[in-house]
Formats: structure tokens, C-alpha cells, sequence
């Protein structure tokens, strides 16, 4: 490390910085001039590898020592956190696999803690599953939780960590699972895997020392809760039946999902306190500084999510194209159906009709005496009438329903081509 006079003013202001909790890395200052901010990460006799953010990514390039003027490197204060990510669907952007590689980079430079930014409507609880397997085979770390939206699946994970923390409009809660069925819509899960699921659930809980009735309230709606006070100290409580609730405070009613602001969280005791920024969290702990540790985990776990995003939405795609397509086979094979009725229609009103003039014909042709021809042709036409009346009224009702399933047919063409046109937009 080489420290010049004017490395010693630059190391005076990081000293104030870190007196502060604000770390701004390394600094390398080069021959040329050129002032590089970011972290050495690896060195040898020739080279050292230097790690910055360009416009939004984590770029590691080799320095050479000789064109190396001076260093300054960044004091640690306090202890290390690791921020990591968990922006998206369980199981599409956040998933166990690319947690655990995360925090296998983030590891060698021993953080105290690892500061979980969860921003999620949840997902899979499969996924969810081998999330808090991967926290719970994390030794040596403390994993805290930074709650901006935690539902579901995520609320859960949330809760598995030690320390929770909400932003003032941050959210968290409501995690009753549920499944998927052949139609892709929303069903309730099985009595039996529904009582395995909540007991992970529970776990999670008591992974982080938190009441595992507030993961039941989350996913059960008859269970009451209420906030309970014994010897000086509040605890949350399931209802029990015909006990008065004098001086209790109901914080789940039955027929209700718990979903918490962060005011509510905090009151509960499930929130160790409300903050606006990362390092709040440093101040609501105690400590004087702490400092953060590389952002590459952080930016490994982004790069994931950005990729596994543009991948799921290439597959919905795909897929919605494919069902769009076979709708409008079906569309295409209905529509000719329905010529084929229409025609077939046609055909046989022209049949029937001939029919009733054949026999018209025939009737008229037939000799009676003269004295009661007028009647008789009277009749006849009144006959004719009559029938050819009857079948224009069937076969018109006929026609009209066919025309307008054809109409239909058409018109769902229309949108189903608008809507497949729309998805293959670049």
C-alpha cells in the first residue's frame, strides 16, 4: 500500500467517511492520472484485479503494478455486510440454486451479516423450501431482512431471518398456499399437504425466532390471534374459544389473511424497527459503523434475475402464441363446420320447398268435378302456404343462428389475431 502526502488527506476523508457508515471503496490513483474508485480484489507480483460499477454493472479489469501511482485503501470499520437481492417470483428470479452460489462469493470476505432486499409477491413454496434450507445451512452469518414487499412465499422467507425491517409503505404477509390446475387457475391445496406446508411455515419462524403464529395467521383464515400482555411483557396468542378477550388486542380475526404495514409489523414485535435506507439498519442496531462488502454477489444475483425474467417471459410467450395458435385452429376448424351446416341449410331448404311445389302441382293437376274446384284449388294454395311459411320460419331460424355463431367464429378470430400480433411485437 503506498500513501503519499496527498494520500494521506484522501485517507483522512475516508476515515471520516467510515465515521460515518459510508464506504466508497478502494482508490487507485494511476500514472496517468486516471482515478479508478472500487475494490482490489486480487493481486500479485505484476498485475492486481480491480473491481467498479459501469453504468449499472460490475466490471473487473487487470491493472498493471507499474502503472500504479498509489492506492488507498478502504478502512474497515465495524462489521461486513453482504447485500443481496430477492427481487421477483420465488422460483423464477429468485430461486435456492443462485442464492447459495451468491453467498458462496460473498463468504471468503466474512460479513456478519447478510442483508436480504426482498421485493417479492412470492411463488413456489418447493422453491421456498430449498431458499431456508440454503439460510438454514449458512453458518457463520446473520441473515437480516429488508422487507420492501414480502408476500407469501417471500413473507416466509423473511421470517426465517433473525432481524426483519420494513420501509414506512413496505408490506408484509399473506401467504395461504395454494395450487395451480390444468388450467393454470388458483385451487386449495389438499388438507394433508396443506398441514405439511404450514409446518414449514412454522419452522421458518422459529428459524428466526419469530412466533409461529404469526406464520399461521398469514396462511390460515380461521385462526384468531391477539396480542396478549402476561408479567409486563405483550405476546402474540391464538383466541381461545369462550375466554373472554378483556385486554387483549385481536391483530387476526377469523375469516381474515395477515398482511402487516410496517407500523403493524413493528407493534406485533415482528419488525425490529422501520427504516427508509440499507443504513438505518446499522443505526437501529446499535452500531457505530459497519462497512459493505463486494457487490459482486449482488450483481450475480441481478444478472440471474434479469436473465431468468427474459427467459420466463420468452416461454409465457411461447406459450400463450401456441394456445392463441391452437385456438384459432379450433376457430378455423369450427368456421368450417359452419359453412358446412350452412350450405347443408341451403340445400335443404331448397329441397323442401321443391317438395311442397311438387305437391302443389300435383294437387293442382288432379281432376275434380267443376263445381268444387275453386274450393278445392283454395285449399290447395291455402296448403301451400302454410308449409312453405312453416319451413321459411324454421329454416330462417336456422339460418340466423348459424350466421351469427359465424359472426362469433369471426370476431374471436379477429382478437385472438390482434392478440398474437401484439406478443410477437419486438
Amino acid at each position: 500500500m503506498y500513501i503519499g502526502r496527498r494520500g494521506v488527506g484522501m485517507l483522512a476523508a475516508l476515515l471520516v467517511l467510515m465515521g460515518t457508515g459510508v464506504c466508497i471503496g478502494d482508490v487507485l490513483l494511476k500514472s496517468d492520472g486516471t482515478q479508478l474508485k472500487g475494490h482490489v480484489v486480487a493481486s500479485d507480483d505484476k498485475t492486481l484485479t480491480f473491481e467498479t460499477h459501469f453504468e449499472g454493472m460490475l466490471v473487473r479489469q487487470k491493472v498493471s503494478r507499474e502503472d500504479v501511482k498509489q492506492i488507498v485503501k478502504e478502512l474497515h470499520e465495524g462489521p461486513g455486510y453482504c447485500l443481496l437481492p430477492m427481487q421477483g417470483e420465488i422460483g423464477v428470479e429468485v430461486t435456492a440454486d443462485e442464492l447459495q452460489k451468491a453467498i458462496a462469493i460473498a463468504l471468503p470476505e466474512k460479513p456478519a451479516y447478510i442483508v436480504l432486499l426482498i421485493d417479492s409477491p412470492g411463488g413456489s413454496i418447493q422453491e421456498m423450501q430449498k431458499v431456508l434450507q440454503v439460510m438454514s445451512d449458512t453458518h457463520g452469518v446473520t441473515f437480516v431482512a429488508y422487507a420492501q414487499r414480502a408476500m407469501s412465499a417471500a413473507a416466509i422467507i423473511a421470517m426465517a431471518c433473525p432481524e426483519i425491517y420494513l420501509p414506512a409503505k413496505g408490506t408484509i404477509g399473506a401467504a395461504v398456499p395454494f395450487k395451480l390446475d390444468e388450467k393454470g387457475l388458483p385451487v386449495d391445496v389438499e388438507q394433508k399437504f396443506l398441514s405439511a406446508i404450514r409446518a414449514v411455515m412454522r419452522g421458518a419462524a422459529e428459524m428466526g425466532g419469530h412466533s409461529p403464529l404469526l406464520a399461521q395467521g398469514m396462511s390460515d383464515l380461521n385462526v384468531e390471534l391477539v396480542l396478549r400482555e402476561h408479567a409486563g411483557k405483550i405476546a402474540v396468542e391464538e383466541a381461545q374459544q369462550g375466554r373472554e378477550l378483556k385486554g387483549d388486542e385481536i391483530i387476526k380475526p377469523p375469516g381474515k389473511i395477515l398482511t402487516m404495514t410496517a407500523t403493524e409489523a413493528a407493534h406485533i414485535g415482528l419488525s425490529a424497527g422501520t427504516v427508509e435506507k440499507i443504513d438505518d439498519i446499522r443505526l437501529k442496531k446499535g452500531l457505530k459503523a459497519w462497512y459493505k462488502t463486494s457487490d459482486e454477489p449482488s450483481f450475480y444475483l441481478k444478472n440471474h434475475a434479469t436473465a431468468a425474467r427474459t427467459e420466463f417471459a420468452e416461454k409465457s410467450t411461447k406459450a400463450r402464441l401456441k394456445d392463441i395458435t391452437d385456438r384459432l385452429d379450433q376457430c378455423a376448424a369450427t368456421r368450417t363446420e359452419l359453412e358446412a351446416k350452412a350450405a347443408a341449410l341451403e340445400a335443404g331448404f331448397k329441397e323442401e320447398m321443391n317438395a311442397v311445389k311438387a305437391e302443389y302441382d300435383k294437387a293442382m293437376n288432379e281432376v275434380h268435378p267443376i263445381k268444387e274446384l275453386d274450393k278445392y284449388r283454395q285449399i290447395t294454395e291455402t296448403r301451400k302456404s302454410q308449409k312453405t311459411s312453416e319451413i321459411q320460419a324454421r329454416y330462417k331460424k336456422l339460418y340466423d343462428e348459424t350466421s351469427q355463431a359465424q359472426r362469433d367464429i369471426l370476431g374471436r378470430q379477429a382478437v385472438l389475431k390482434a392478440m398474437a400480433n401484439e406478443l410477437e411485437k419486438p
